[in-house]
């Protein structure tokens, strides 16, 4: 036989637990996790008490004046308005908490207090609270107060020194501007006394609107040719498909319908002098009927008019009319764009000769009202710089002063108290919950159905914590289940099995022989042992199973009538030498007379091809695992095992089960 790998558990199977086992894992540690909770809490109480001192909370309201400056959005920066995020940061600075700590004499250091104080703004309002933490009363008090009287006075310090620079720049920058000014005014009044310009500005504005209207003017002619051509080009193109001459007047003198109508009124007129079969109304009958049916095969349109009138095409004339009305236009228009033109260039020409005066003369005016713009704005700061200077010594002020509170802040006790006894109790509820989850041992019916994957006969629970009644209950109906899957035949060989040692295979054989024997089945008990003795030597079998001997009744251990015993010798010989079905089954044919072959096999991991070997010789493989022994990550590798290379039913026995977590199958 082939001896494969055995597969490991898979990942999904290790995440699999029963729900039920859990629950009732935590309900029986329930009441210890709430008396330890209950310790703990006691303790952190006692904790509290002598580690946690009272707290008193003093709080010092200030209010922010708003400026309501036109000129803020102009020059913000002169203002120096921080926004209240910023304000509320620069109020705890080392600088302001060094003062605090200097002006009420107290021994410690900025860092210390940094957190002793919280500063936040009033809900939608200008309001700023700050309010100071101390273990002493009147210290919070005083604490909160000062740090609000000296952010005011630094706060106040910081805006006007910056804007008392400013204001000092733009005075030097205006002294500067109107020396310049004086400067360039005096270099105008140069150039126009010696060049002798007064008019110039006014006669190249001149000649610049004159050449603006004559560029208008040729642009909108030169738009009307392109038109008038267009015009003309879809004229030119209808006229190609009009004739010159066509049909003024046609004359029709007679028609067939007519000569029909007179010859029918001839035939009445003819009737009332003569009778039917006169020769005149006979034959004009029958031209009356050849005018009818010649009428009836031609249609109108082929009736060909006796006279005819062709003249002009009128539709025509008007097109040739209108054609050349545009070319006349456009060669009118040519002309004028040509004459647009040469006075567009002459213009051109003149200004050419004024531009190195005009360049000299704007760069002049230009520098000069660049110089009165700039003076304009330094005036204008040097105003709001001083009313920026005079707003900010009222921008903010102490609306309400600390006053002594009456009770002191909540220490956070009671918290702790909880806190202790929470995490106490969540920390004993995920240990056992934890080591539940991680116990991989087989615990109930939910490891056969899910892991295992095969048939549980029964759940055993502890003898000795259960009522006897309840106790054989379960024993009956394991081997109700076990001899229902037990074929009719004799001898039935089963094979009994475990994982690991102490499974108590034994102590299920026992109890199954005895109902076996209650219905005088005869039974042979092969029990596999590890060591020998002297007094069972002679009932081991395997030297007749691997010499293929008989075993004679000598060899047998009569235990009772109806139950006899054979032992198999698990020594390291099993290791050096092989056993095939062939050897097993003629063993086996030697015991006609007995009914059922149990064989106590040894831990399925001691010699995995020797069990496989005589398991597949049986009827049925029975595991025997114990509660919270047997480890089902071990055993269903074996079981994965047996089943890839044996065909018989594998059921499993579940033994030993603990009161709490017997579940009772009536």
């Amino acid at each position: 036989m082939e001896n494969p790998q055995v597969p490991e558990e898979s990942g999904s199977d290790l995440l699999k637990f029963d729900k039920r086992i859990l629950f009732l894992t935590i309900k029986r540690k329930i009441l210890f996790i709430c008396i330890v909770a209950f310790i703990a809490m006691i303790i952190g109480g006692i904790f509290a008490k002598f580690t946690v001192e009272n707290s008193w909370k003093a709080e010092c309201i200030l209010i922010r004046h708003k400026k309501n400056l036109a000129a803020k959005t102009d020059v913000p920066y002169l203002y120096q308005e921080m926004d209240y995020n910023t304000i509320l940061q620069s109020i705890k600075m080392r600088k302001n908490l060094r003062a605090v700590i200097d002006s009420l004499k107290l021994d410690t250091a900025p860092e210390n207090i940094y957190g002793a104080f919280k500063v936040s703004r009033g809900s939608r309002s200008n309001l700023i609270s700050i309010k100071a933490t101390s273990k002493d009363r009147n210290t919070a008090v005083n604490m909160a107060n000062m740090l609000g009287e000296i952010f005011i006075y630094n706060y106040i310090k910081i805006l006007n020194s910056s804007t008392i620079k400013i204001y000092d720049y733009y005075k030097a920058q205006r002294n500067v501007y109107e020396d310049r000014l004086i400067t360039i005014q005096d270099s105008l009044q140069n150039f126009r006394d010696t060049n002798k310009i007064l008019s110039l500005e006014k006669e190249t504005q001149n000649q610049y609107d004159n050449l603006k209207v004559l560029e208008l003017e040729l642009m909108n002619t030169d738009m009307n040719v392109t038109s008038l051509k267009t015009k003309i080009t879809d004229i030119a193109e209808r006229i190609k498909d009009l004739p010159e001459k066509v049909e003024l007047t046609s004359i029709v003198s007679a028609t067939q319908k007519k000569d029909l109508a007179a010859k029918k009124n001839e035939l009445t007129l003819l009737k009332k002098k003569y009778t039917e079969k006169n020769p005149k109304i006979v034959k004009l009958k029958s031209e009356i009927k050849a005018l009818e049916k010649d009428i009836e095969t031609k249609s109108d349109e082929e009736i060909i008019p006796d006279q005819t009138t062709y003249g002009k095409n009128e539709f025509r004339q008007s097109l040739l009319l209108e054609k050349t009305q545009y070319e006349n236009e456009v060669i009118a228009s040519e002309k004028k764009i040509g004459e647009y033109r040469k006075k567009i260039a002459s213009i051109k020409e003149q200004l050419k000769s004024l531009s190195p005066l005009e360049r000299e003369y704007y760069d002049i005016k230009n520098n000069e009202a660049t110089i009165r713009e700039q003076l304009k704005k330094i005036k204008n700061r040097l105003v709001e710089t001083k009313i920026a200077m005079d707003s900010n010594l009222s921008d903010f002020e102490v609306l309400e002063k600390a006053v002594a509170p009456k009770y002191p802040e909540a220490s956070g006790k009671k918290m702790i108290v909880i806190v202790f006894g929470f995490l106490a109790f969540i920390g004993l509820f995920l240990l056992f919950a934890g080591k539940e989850f991680l116990d991989f041992s087989i615990k109930s019916d939910f490891d056969f159905q899910e892991i295992l994957k095969i048939k549980l006969l029964g759940e055993i629970p502890n003898k000795d914590s259960v009522p006897p009644p309840i106790f054989y209950s379960q024993i009956q109906i394991m081997y109700g289940q076990l001899n229902s899957l037990l074929p009719d035949k004799k001898p039935a060989v089963i094979t009994i099995g475990n994982d690991v040692p102490e499974t108590g295979s034994t102590f299920i054989i026992q109890e199954l022989s005895e109902l076996m024997i209650s219905q005088n089945k005869k039974i042979l008990w092969i029990e596999s042992i590890d060591e020998t003795s002297d007094d069972i030597t002679q009932f081991e079998i395997n030297r007749f199973l691997y010499n293929a001997k008989s075993l004679a009744q000598k060899n047998i251990n009569i235990i009772t009538d109806q139950l006899h015993k054979a032992y198999f010798l698990c020594d390291e010989n099993t290791f050096k030498r092989v056993l095939d079905f062939k050897q097993l089954n003629e063993f086996f044919s030697q015991f006609q007379s007995y009914d059922i072959i149990i064989w106590e096999l040894f831990d399925v991991h001691f010699n995995l091809h020797l069990f496989t070997t005589i398991a597949s010789s049986s009827d049925m493989l029975a595991f025997v695992v114990r509660f919270r022994h047997s480890n089902r990550t071990q055993l269903s590798n074996a079981v994965e095992f047996l089943k890839d290379n044996t065909t018989i039913p594998i059921v499993g026995i579940l033994n030993d089960i603990k009161k709490p977590y017997f579940k009772l199958k009536i």
